[in-house]
This record gives C-alpha cells, structure tokens and sequence, in this order.
C-alpha cells in the first residue's frame, strides 16, 4: 500500500457516510477514525495510491451530496514512516523491526513477568502497524528490544503514545 487518505468531516454521521462510500468505491481499507472535539472527525484509508485518490474523491462527494460539513480532504501518496507515530500506523512504507518470539508466543502470565531476554528465532513486525496494536502487543515488544529507552518496570505502566515512541527510538538505534 503506497498512500494514505484522509477526510475530516464536522459531524459523526457525515463521516461514516464518507467512510462506507471511500470502501465500496475502492480497493482500500479503513486506517482509522480520530475525533478531536467541535465535532470533527477524521476518517483515514489506506491502498494504492489512485484507489485511495478514487476512495476520497467519492467519500467526498457523498458527504456534500447528504448535505454533510466536509472540512477537508488530502492525499498522501508514500507517506513517511514517521507518520506512524503521529496517526497511528498512517505509513505505508514497508520497514521491520525484531521482537523476540518468546514475546510474541508467551502464556499470559509469562508475558507479565517477561524481562525482554531474547530466545528462539526473531519475528519481524511492521512499525507501521503501531498504532493499530494493542497496548498488551506494545509491552511484549517493548520488553524483547534492546536500547529500550524504558525501564522494565515502566514497560508495564507505559501509555500507548509512550511506547510507540519508546520502540521507534529503540528501532531508529538498530
């Protein structure tokens, strides 16, 4: 996927609407949906770039059609990896990072009580993806990185924003 699409809507209702015309007009998938106050809300898409072109040009023209407040509308064709950590896995650059497979594959309870000690073969993961994990994901693969600039014991009380950008310093290190 090499673009990002975005459309920033006043109104929950005009929004979705966007949204369920960007998908059936294209081959894109929804990247998210963010809600800042004032009744803003921004719906994000991912795909090729004309998909996500054609995506956003038809969200928009559903939501002026229904008579929504469409506020804007943008295209970001090979957004930086960067992205990842201001919109929450907005890139679309393919970059891996490790995260040790007892990490990953651990009972819950081992997980907890993880150090981060690597052992068996390394995975890769997607540092797009960040944004979309689970703040649970976010810990086992904060715990198994070296140059971690957490402490273990913050690993466990750390905010989601807190350890992406943990794990993009740690990935930015490698």
């Amino acid at each position: 996927m090499n673009a990002l699409g975005m459309i920033e809507t006043r109104g929950f209702a005009a929004a979705i609407a966007g949204a369920d015309a960007m998908v059936k007009a294209a081959d894109v998938r929804i990247a998210g949906r963010d809600q800042v106050g004032a009744g803003l809300v921004t719906i994000t898409v991912r795909g090729e770039v004309a998909a996500v072109q054609a995506a956003v040009d038809s969200g928009a023209a559903e939501i002026r059609r229904m008579g929504g407040c469409l506020v804007s509308v943008h295209v970001i064709a090979r957004p930086d990896p960067e992205l990842a950590v201001v919109i929450g896995g907005g890139s679309q650059a393919p970059q891996t990072a490790q995260v040790s497979q007892a990490s990953q594959d651990a009972p819950e309870e081992e997980k907890a009580h993880e150090a981060g000690g690597h052992s068996g073969e390394t995975p890769a993961y997607d540092i797009s993806q960040l944004g979309a994990m689970t703040v649970g994901r976010l810990r086992r693969i904060a715990a198994g990185l070296p140059g971690l600039p957490l402490a273990p014991g913050e690993i466990g009380t750390a905010r989601k924003k807190t350890l992406i950008e943990a794990i993009m310093t740690a990935y930015r290190q490698e």
